[in-house]
């Protein structure tokens, strides 16, 4: 899917010109979205503030980025994500790296979210859900895909959190990290 049919896409939104609408996708998924970059804030949707993505997937596919990565969305502030899952390759050469999300933060929501495909991150904050959890909340939320992290801060469902709260979530992926 990769070579043959991939979508090679830019970032909804990113960190001057962020998405903060309400996105449903209505059940549907994405298949074959490419990300090959080095750029900040990647995934389907790069930054989301004050917004909403809900009811999505995005299956075999393939997001590679820098710092800010994501399966579903880099960077989430203040906004809500609900319903969405990731069956894709998610990369990131810096941090934070997730499946769903790579960073949430002031007062964020991740709910009923799953990742199923393989989360590589190279530094720290790397998780299958969400790699930073920062003032908000992941609930509900299970990985079973395998988290592969080089550095400090690797975990099935998040991460880290920094003053935020991971309730009711599970992992039973593999997770491999060494520090380096």
């Amino acid at each position: 899917y990769w070579q043959h049919g991939a979508i090679k896409w830019t970032p909804i939104g990113n960190r001057f010109n962020t998405f903060q609408g309400t996105f449903d996708g209505n059940g549907y998924a994405i298949i074959g979205l490419y990300i090959n970059t080095t750029d900040m804030y990647q995934g389907l949707f790069g930054h989301l503030l004050s917004g909403t993505i809900k009811n999505l997937g995005i299956k075999d596919s393939y997001i590679k980025g820098g710092n800010y990565t994501g399966g579903i969305v880099g960077s989430v502030s203040s906004g809500k994500i609900t319903k969405c899952y990731n069956t894709g390759t998610v990369i990131g050469l810096t941090s934070p790296t997730g499946g769903i999300a790579g960073d949430i933060s002031s007062n964020s929501q991740v709910s009923r979210c799953s990742n199923t495909g393989v989360v590589h991150g190279n530094r720290y904050n790397v998780g299958g859900i969400v790699g930073r959890v920062n003032n908000s909340t992941v609930t509900n939320c299970y990985n079973s895909g395998t988290i592969v992290g080089t550095g400090n801060c690797i975990g099935g469902v998040a991460g880290m959190t920094e003053n935020g709260t991971v309730t009711m979530s599970y992992n039973t992926g593999c997770i491999n990290g060494s520090v380096y």
